[in-house]
């Protein structure tokens, strides 16, 4: 990795509830935000952003059971806009973005970047 992590800005929980009307709160002891999003058939996105460490994870389950789980510590940047949320990170060998909607079905897709 030839880039250097910079303290991504994460949208505040107030933007991803406005934007949303998901939940969203921050952790005190831990430093990390988590919102929680459901889609229509009652699947679930959760979202979690170290806000120290620029580490963020993933995790989609249904019926409480887990489907996708992604994790990194190179938190580039997230982007909200309408009924999507657009996940930046550093990998491997290329940045890679994760594009999630979140009504009214849960979708997620990766797209490595130039």
């Amino acid at each position: 990795m030839n880039k250097e992590v910079q303290d991504s800005k994460v949208p505040t929980p107030d933007d991803f509830i406005c934007m949303f009307g998901c939940e969203a709160t921050i952790n005190p002891d831990t430093i990390v935000q988590e919102c929680i999003f459901y889609d229509d058939s009652g699947k679930e996105l959760k979202l979690a952003f170290g806000l120290l460490d620029n580490s963020f994870s993933i995790f989609i389950l249904n019926n409480d059971s887990l489907e996708v789980s992604i994790r990194s510590d190179y938190l580039l940047s997230v982007n909200i806009s309408g009924q999507g949320i657009d996940v930046v990170y550093i990998g491997h060998s290329k940045d890679v973005k994760f594009s999630l909607k979140v009504w009214p079905q849960i979708v997620i897709s990766m797209l490595n970047l130039e």
